[in-house]
């Protein structure tokens, strides 16, 4: 095998939407008026952004400034040479993996074809068309949405949901749904109209002589004991289209960079595909886990392909030894489970939905998934749920959550809409999307659901623009309305590439009513921030009602730390309410943080910016802390993914990572409340629980202190007990006791564990924080010093304090940040891969 890279030193140009493949060749004979694009990928957005011809629509308003690009056709150019290695073998196959989206390909002047989609790669065998010395490649581009009209979308419209932005104007396209690309870059709540155009993945040659193994499937048949049963099977190309072929397929598997196992098979082959399979035990098998279960050991796996001429071709690849079951038995007559066994030991999944962290997503660098990915593993993460809106991610993020046990919920991309599934030419886009996708990521141990669609069948039924269902009425709807794809074709594809994987057609899913609580999985908006009654929104008890089995959506809006405000908006003349200001608020906002500050804090309108941000950031860390806690402790419920893990622009919205990669102040706050082990504390009648949480293989046992505490730090009723609380137990009442005659407004009850637990304290919420009558308190920083290169302090106050913050500078990581201390309470706190600052001075929450 040999590849060639052609992803440097590319030109780009504008035409006239109209310039189609008929006007190929006065295109590449013009000499001026190319942009120098000096690597792949390229969406055509960003050479205009280096030439200043137009600013990063991701800030100020400057999306609206760049909605012209979707009115022409781009056209890239590449020459290059090729030598008699490229020419004199049996296939060289041109591989382009994203095209965004409708493209027209040519080879000195051979038009090689058009393709239609983002999401599965341009391949073609081009060796009869290459020449030695100077080839030229031209690809014209184009957005994607000028090929459909009002006509194509009749049937299916009322159906199609485009979000939209307070002043009216369409912050998303109905014809989004013909065009097979990431259906955000149209316009959603969180997100502006931004229509990416471009190549968005690297361009090469492979050759290949005689034989190619395109693909091949590993899978953990069996775990005995210390054992695993593994089959690999191996998809191996004979390349010759009329002859029979001799070869020696070969298997080796290794760990830690030693081979483990090694097998080979003589292999008569027909012409074209060939399977072929092989079945082995692995001794000692060194198991993935999910984060904080356990370990996420990964296996090499290489298969290699030998003819009698000496030809060679080869596939690797790591992977993961582990299995998976999405548990749906039954609790009673009206009820099923829904959770996922991972190496038969069930989990609950504890993380976020994740947003494609640009709105131009070809220039996510691999540095941007490797933070984002650590830092979900650091705020205790196990899952992402990619949502259907999203573009499919590049190899390197599943890598990434590979090495770091997330484990991921993969939508296919179909998001709140009908799609047009009873077109032919659609259909064959689908099937070719979903086997190939399925076949990329399969060997991935982080893939742990394959999932429809988002919304899509929820929208059919119950969210249509007119108010009726897409299947009511005497008449059969004249198109199924995407329901083909998700109830026929795409569980087909799986079965056949990716059995072991479970699917489930849609999100949410189950029972009669598609997001109801008996039943599969929820998306808790309309009992929570999506609720007509603002005081549902903001009051985060409301989540100790939940009653389904899996919530794989919920949220609360909340803003950005100043430095990205101060990016995102392109000045630090920042107005509160200006046009650009509402711009980057989420759309489903409302005034809801001004009544929360109001209902939580204090009186909202006397404050400045920085007080704004930092009792907006406490408000959304509340909601979403208290939230994780609920859903954890709920009976029977296995999931907690929160809308958003992170941000493809800056805005005031969901996420607790924002897109400069900076930690909001909710990341905290969930941090604590996914901890792999957590006390919470929860009243039931006149009885106070304390629910232990522990995610780990071990068996927690610690002494434990609890009662009621008044906030100057006296004790009442404080007892000692032992406690043991088992590994993998997802909620257990270690302690039930009886509340006392002392006032909420005074102190709090609480639970202490010992320092050997590895658990901080924690308390009820009994009150709003402006309703509590809390005293000034002396605080106090201790032991400060440098460990292997991380700055480690000690916090105490005398007091109970709301809020502690240390006010560094906004990328500054830390162990623990705007957190509440008890009177007496001691905390390390270890600044992260930072100089020692010359002091800590801690601020916190004051009573007003």
């Amino acid at each position: 095998m040999y590849f060639l890279e052609l992803n440097k030193n590319w030109k780009l140009r504008s035409e006239e939407l109209y310039y189609d493949k008929a006007y190929y060749s006065e295109v590449s004979e013009k000499e001026d008026g190319w942009y120098d694009v000096s690597s792949l990928p390229c969406d055509i957005h960003v050479p205009l952004i280096e030439k200043d011809e137009m600013g990063d629509p991701v800030v100020a308003d400057n999306c609206f400034k760049c909605e012209w690009i979707e009115k022409k056709s781009w056209w890239f150019k590449k020459v290059f040479k090729a030598g008699k290695e490229l020419i004199r073998t049996t296939n060289s196959e041109l591989v382009i993996k994203n095209l965004d989206s409708e493209a027209d390909l040519f080879l000195n002047g051979v038009h090689l074809g058009h393709h239609s989609s983002s999401t599965f790669p341009f391949r073609k065998d081009v060796r009869d068309i290459l020449k030695e010395g100077n080839n030229i490649l031209l690809i014209r581009v184009s957005s994607g949405l000028e090929h459909y009209n009002e006509f194509d979308l009749a049937k299916i419209k009322d159906y199609v949901h485009a979000v939209y932005k307070s002043s009216g104007e369409p912050r998303g396209d109905e014809r989004r749904v013909f065009v097979r690309k990431p259906a955000y870059t149209y316009g959603w709540d969180w997100n502006p109209r931004i229509a990416t155009c471009g190549i968005m993945s690297g361009v090469k040659i492979e050759t290949y002589n005689e034989i190619a193994i395109r693909n091949a499937k590993f899978t953990t048949m069996k775990l005995t004991g210390d054992k695993a049963e593994i089959t690999v099977v191996a998809e191996v190309d004979n390349l010759y289209p009329a002859e029979t072929l001799n070869a020696v397929i070969g298997l080796e598997i290794g760990f830690e960079g030693k081979p483990i196992k090694t097998l080979q098979k003589d292999v008569f082959m027909t012409a074209g595909i060939n399977y072929v399979t092989f079945d082995l035990v692995i001794d000692d098998a060194r198991l993935w886990w999910p984060n904080g279960m356990g370990k996420q050991d990964l296996y090499n796996v290489k298969l290699s392909a030998r003819t009698a001429k000496g030809s060679i071709g080869e596939y690797e690849f790591k992977t993961g030894i582990r299995t998976i079951k999405l548990n749906t038995d039954k609790i009673d007559e009206k009820s099923r489970m829904f959770f996922f066994e991972i190496n038969s030991v069930p989990v609950f999944c504890k993380g976020g939905n994740w947003e494609t962290p640009d709105s131009l997503y070809g220039r996510i660098p691999d540095e941007k998934y490797e933070k984002l990915v650590n830092e979900a593993k650091e705020a205790n993460f196990n899952m992402f749920r990619f949502n259907g809106v999203n573009a499919y991610e590049r190899d390197y993020f599943y890598e990434c959550c590979d090495r770091n046990g997330i484990m991921i919920w993969q939508d296919f991309t179909f998001s709140c809409a009908a799609y047009p599934d009873d077109v032919r030419w659609f259909r064959h886009e689908v099937e070719k999307e979903i086997d190939f996708q399925t076949k990329r990521l399969r060997n991935h141990p982080c893939v742990t659901l394959w999932n429809g669609s988002n919304e899509c069948q929820w929208t059919l039924d119950k969210f249509s623009q007119g108010g009726k269902s897409y299947f009511e009425g005497d008449k059969k709807p004249a198109s199924s309305g995407g329901t083909l794809m998700w109830n026929e074709i795409i569980p087909r594809i799986v079965h056949n590439n990716s059995p072991d994987i479970p699917y489930w057609n849609s999100s949410p899913f189950g029972g009669k009513d598609l997001n109801c609580d008996e039943y599969g999985n929820n998306h808790r908006w309309h009992a929570g921030f999506m609720n007509d009654d603002t005081m549902v929104r903001i009051t985060p008890e409301e989540y100790d009602k939940i009653a389904c089995k899996f919530i794989a959506e919920f949220g609360c809006v909340g803003p950005t730390k100043i430095s990205t405000l101060y990016k995102y908006y392109g000045s630090k003349d920042i107005e509160i309410g200006s046009d650009i200001w509402k711009l980057h608020t989420n759309t489903f906002e409302k005034n809801t943080i001004k009544a929360a500050i109001q209902k939580h804090y204090r009186d909202p309108g006397s404050l400045s910016l920085k007080g704004y941000l930092l009792y907006a950031g406490m408000f959304q860390g509340l909601m979403l802390g208290y939230a994780f806690e609920s859903m954890r402790n709920a009976e029977n419920n296995y999931g907690g993914l929160v809308w958003s893990y992170n941000d493809c622009w800056g805005e005031i919205g969901w996420s607790v990572i924002d897109y400069y990669l900076v930690r909001k102040i909710s990341y905290y706050f969930v941090k604590r409340a996914l901890a792999h082990k957590r006390l919470i504390l929860r009243e039931s009648g006149k009885k106070i629980d304390i629910i232990c949480l522990n995610d780990t293989r071990e068996e927690l046992e610690f002494e434990l202190e609890y009662g009621y505490q008044t906030f100057e730090g006296e004790k009442k009723d404080a007892k000692m007990q032992r406690v043991t609380v088992p590994p993998h137990s997802k909620s257990t009442v270690v302690i039930s006791f009886q509340k006392g005659p002392y006032d909420i407004q005074k102190g709090i009850y609480y639970a202490w564990p010992d320092e050997k637990s590895g658990m901080i304290p924690t308390f009820l919420r009994s009150a709003d924080f402006k309703d509590l009558k809390v005293c000034e308190p002396n605080i106090s920083v201790t032991d400060m010093k440098e460990i292997k290169g991380n700055t480690v302090f000690k916090i105490t106050s005398d007091q109970y304090v709301h809020g502690v913050h240390f006010g560094l500078d906004d990328s500054i990581r830390l162990s623990d940040d705007y957190f509440d201390l008890l009177a007496g309470e001691v905390r390390e706190i270890t600044i992260y891969d930072e100089k020692p600052p010359g002091s800590i001075e801690p601020k916190y929450i004051v009573k007003k």
